[in-house]
């Protein structure tokens, strides 16, 4: 059998994830580089990254050398961030997992790389969406996206391949059965692939979002690969109106299991056709309880509003008055020591009401404007 063709590369040994070896010194990475035939690719630029909590990258390169192995050394040990391998190869990047460094061994890390291509016409691809109803008149929708490429060479597109959703959906997630080439960070509405999709594998590219409905949601996405198979899946209850090939099926089951859930086969769909999807049955919330709640808090906000504008409001003069009697009182039953700071907030508060206009500043506060005995008093 020759060298090139898939049916070789297929019996190609599995890599390794990345692994502590305990004959490599601590803070060190071994990275081998191998082609799709597993021989090794000499002349790799090699850069071990890491990234800590705060998305700060440091970046140490190395080159293999013609058994395709580099090694890069004093790396910093910590327990704060992670590590992961890139490889440049054909013009695409290509990434390991993630791994930590030990303390007490360094890492092994394996990369495979492939010559890449970027013909759509070898990229097959199959989806499932399923449906379920959620609150507040939204549905959630589980687009499960399996990819694979054929041939001998990777399929890495000129621009940056993103996996979106329906262009009115919201809350989109990567799900966690993805695999780590896609991408999402939040609140992004779309998750971008990252490496190259191997040629001779299925890589799973699956995602969540919500969608908006008034018992009726529509589901219009176009897959940016050909479509060679596709279904809907949806909660009983529920029913598939547009862009089902059939009636729907119950999913196999053993003894008496209960089944919640009925399948659509959508079949095919070229490159560039959109799905249509029409999913109806949705429960909604009553009409008459969402108006009774709008126009009870718009009541609610405006009684607030002409309750505040409206408010009697106590001018400056009065504020002064009810300050000045309040002191006099704290005078008459204030201890010596404490009558000086309170004859001087008075005394403020006179200057103030004399001002206004508002009579005597040198009314008589009582005995207790003074420390002389009442009798003594001027």
């Amino acid at each position: 059998c020759h060298a090139s063709s898939p049916r070789f590369w297929r019996s190609r040994r599995r890599l390794q994830p990345p692994r502590n070896i305990p004959t490599l010194a601590p803070g060190s990475v071994r990275v081998t580089v191998i082609g799709p035939d597993d021989a090794p690719v000499g002349g790799a630029q090699v850069v071990v990254v890491k990234q800590d909590v705060t998305n700060m990258n440091q970046r140490f390169e190395e080159v293999t050398g013609d058994d395709g192995v580099a090694r890069v050394a004093d790396l910093p040990v910590t327990s704060e961030g992670l590590y992961h391998v890139e490889v440049q190869h054909a013009g695409a990047p290509w990434r390991s997992s993630f791994f930590q460094l030990d303390d007490r061994m360094g890492v092994a890390v394996e990369l495979r790389v492939y010559p890449v291509t970027r013909d759509l016409t070898r990229v097959r691809s199959a989806v499932q969406f399923g449906v379920e109803p959620m609150e507040n008149d939204r549905a959630r929708v589980a687009q499960l996206f399996q990819v694979m490429v054929d041939g001998d060479a990777a399929y890495w597109p000129t621009t940056p391949l993103k996996i979106e959703p329906p262009p009115d959906a919201t809350g989109m997630v990567a799900l966690d059965r993805a695999d780590a080439i896609l991408s999402h960070t939040d609140p992004e509405p779309f998750a971008t692939v990252t490496s190259p999709i191997p040629p001779g594998e299925v890589v799973d590219l699956s995602i969540a979002y919500l969608l908006e409905h008034d018992g009726s949601a529509e589901i219009k996405w176009t897959s940016p690969f050909p479509v060679i198979d596709a279904r809907a899946v949806v909660s009983d209850g529920l029913t598939l109106t547009r862009g089902a090939k059939g009636p729907p099926t119950r999913p196999p089951h053993e003894g008496e299991a209960r089944n919640d859930f009925q399948i659509y086969e959508l079949g095919a769909m070229p490159l560039g056709q959109p799905f249509d999807l029409v999913v109806d049955g949705l429960v909604t919330r009553p009409r008459l309880y969402q108006r009774l709640g709008l126009g009870l808090g718009l009541a609610v906000a405006l009684a607030c509003g002409l309750a505040f504008a409206l408010r009697p409001r106590a001018s400056l003069q009065a504020r002064l008055i009810r300050r000045r009697d309040a002191l006099l009182k704290k005078l008459e039953a204030a201890a010596p020591d404490a009558r000086p700071a309170l004859i001087d907030a008075l005394d403020q508060i006179f200057c103030q009401l004399d001002a206004l206009g508002s009579g005597q500043r040198h009314a008589d506060p009582g005995a207790a404007w003074s420390d002389k005995p009442p009798e003594k008093q001027a």
